[in-house]
């Protein structure tokens, strides 16, 4: 896994656990919103990175994103804590870039998630990358007017609306930020998708 970059903002809360919200580029095509950087206890000097969760309907948290080995935990850790470290006595930045090839992400698997009562949402996808970092409840949908798929990231709602329409705007958690990877992620779970149709009875898209 290639952080390439990571954009720290030191948080003051009331919660002084919490040092910094944090915000992560791999390979230079997928951005990670919404980590926050922790001690492991008041006045200790050991960090750790949550993940961003949605709340389920029973109560538990579900990460949206996460390492799925104990390497790549330790790696966007370190790296995370590098740049809070380097942040701290700069000031004056809040991006720390690190060397490395920029390079789209390999698509090691992809779970699908078949859902046949929705007309839009036709099935949640969980992608794993380079074989250690996985991306959660990316949706497939269809859109009713020409029947065309395509790939929605998580979002959360923020505290800002728009003026004109009063409805309130949203932040992806995260999302490709260049048409190259973008285009690979799409024809990877659409393609899976189309793949298992046949097994749960439903028409490919």
């Amino acid at each position: 896994m290639n952080i390439t970059s990571v954009k720290i903002t030191p948080m003051d809360v009331e919660n002084k656990r919490v040092k910094a919200s944090v915000t992560a580029i791999l390979g230079g095509c997928l951005v990670l919103k919404n980590l926050l950087l922790m001690t492991k206890a008041d006045n200790s000097d050991e960090f750790q990175v949550i993940m961003p969760a949605r709340k389920m309907p029973d109560g538990k948290y579900k990460e949206y994103f996460h390492p799925v080995t104990t390497e790549a935990r330790k790696e966007i850790t370190d790296k995370i804590v590098d740049a809070y470290k380097k942040i701290i006595a700069d000031p004056e930045n809040s991006i720390v870039v690190y060397d490395g090839e920029e390079k789209p992400l390999d698509i090691s698997s992809v779970r699908i998630f078949v859902i046949k009562d929705d007309p839009k949402v036709k099935g949640l996808a969980t992608v794993v990358l380079d074989d250690c970092f996985a991306l959660a409840q990316l949706r497939i949908m269809e859109n009713p007017d020409n029947q065309k798929p395509w790939i929605s990231v998580p979002s959360k709602k923020t505290t800002y609306t728009d003026e004109s329409t009063g409805k309130p705007y949203y932040q992806q958690i995260y999302h490709p930020i260049n048409k190259e990877f973008r285009e690979v992620l799409h024809n990877k779970i659409v393609e899976q998708y189309n793949k298992i149709s046949d097994k749960y009875g439903v028409k490919p898209i």
